[in-house]
């Protein structure tokens, strides 16, 4: 049994290996391209082709501005943990055995009777706990199991690769940052190389032999040259595919809805509601990004809450009327038909 099993755990390791630095290939191809094109931006562009010493500095301050705040956010967006379910939720030894047995009812009894002291407000659509059975956890609200992290990630959006991690409550505010500072840079890099993208585009295609111009664009190198008509496309590709990306995340926000919540409704005791969480548009901004605006731009933890209570919509009141408005409907249609 030792030597069968000594190859599957050899195996499951190398696999593990493998996964890791593949998973990490994403991280390591974005970082490789902000240095390339760091070089491409300062040294290329602002150190050969920019001639005025004012213009230099404009473009350098505002650049690397854009860009400390752009890799803070991605950073911490990489290595801020999302949140897990905390100890309450996990089942006991004893509960884990109930589930284990295979009995229905007793399963579903005692998972109810462990939700009631738990703040849960969502449900199956069949009304049912919502539980893990992978990571024998009462899944608190809006959170969800992740394949790849292998745990339930509060307020789970989604699993991003460029990331290497889940996007989940903790690290949501930081990589709506990430894509915001992205778009932003790939704007300023393009619309600021633009006019010596242009120049180099046509020194690229024939250069004038006879021209006895000693202009600093015409000076540099045919590689410097391509190297800036590489960066001004590479920044305009990445200024629209993540700028989609933004204004989603940007709709998300301001309806207090994750990418899962987008495509699904949430269940609560009165019924589906798709916008069970929505508080308005300045609140919701405010369980995410923090009470402070002055604080929204920056990378710095600000989020309301703590990933697994969240305020909803309807008050205690509210919902309980509405509740009660459905039972009396369901009564009355009942009463009919007999």
């Amino acid at each position: 049994m030792a030597r069968a099993g000594a190859p599957r755990g050899a195996l499951a390791t190398v696999e593990n290996v493998c996964l890791r630095v593949m998973s990490g290939f994403p991280v390591l191809f974005v970082s490789a391209v902000v240095i390339w094109s760091w070089y491409v931006y300062v040294i290329v562009v602002c150190g050969k082709q920019v001639e005025s010493v004012a213009e230099k500095v404009l473009f350098l301050f505002v650049y690397h501005v854009l860009l400390i705040l752009f890799g803070a956010s991605y950073y911490r967006a990489i290595n801020t943990f999302p949140g897990t379910a905390p100890e309450q939720f996990h089942l006991s030894d004893a509960e884990i055995e109930i589930m284990e047995e295979g009995d229905e009812d007793a399963s579903t009894s005692m998972l109810t009777e462990k939700a009631k002291g738990l703040p849960i407000r969502t449900k199956l659509a069949t009304g049912g706990v919502r539980y893990c059975d992978r990571c024998k956890v009462l899944k608190p609200d809006r959170s969800h199991h992740c394949s790849i992290c292998r745990q339930c990630v509060l307020k789970m959006d989604h699993h991003c690769p460029w990331v290497n991690n889940c996007v989940g409550y903790g690290n949501y505010k930081f990589f709506i940052l990430f894509l915001f500072y992205t778009m932003l840079l790939t704007v300023y890099v393009a619309s600021s190389t633009c006019p010596y993208f242009i120049s180099s585009w046509r020194h690229a295609s024939h250069q004038d032999s006879s021209s006895n111009s000693t202009s600093a664009t015409i000076m540099i190198s045919s590689a410097d040259r391509i190297n800036v008509i590489f960066v001004f496309f590479i920044a305009v590709l990445f200024c629209f595919s993540v700028a989609s990306l933004f204004f989603f995340h940007l709709y998300l926000l301001l309806n207090n809805q994750t990418t899962l919540e987008s495509g699904r409704k949430n269940f609560f005791d009165y019924g589906p509601d798709k916008n069970g969480f929505h508080l308005g548009w300045r609140r919701n901004i405010e369980q995410v990004m923090g009470r402070e605006p002055l604080f929204w731009i920056l990378p710095i933890n600000r989020s309301l809450g703590n990933g697994v209570e969240f305020p909803l919509r309807m008050s205690e009141g509210e919902r309980e009327s509405l509740l009660s408005a459905e039972e009396g409907r369901g009564r009355y249609s009942g009463e009919e038909s007999s």
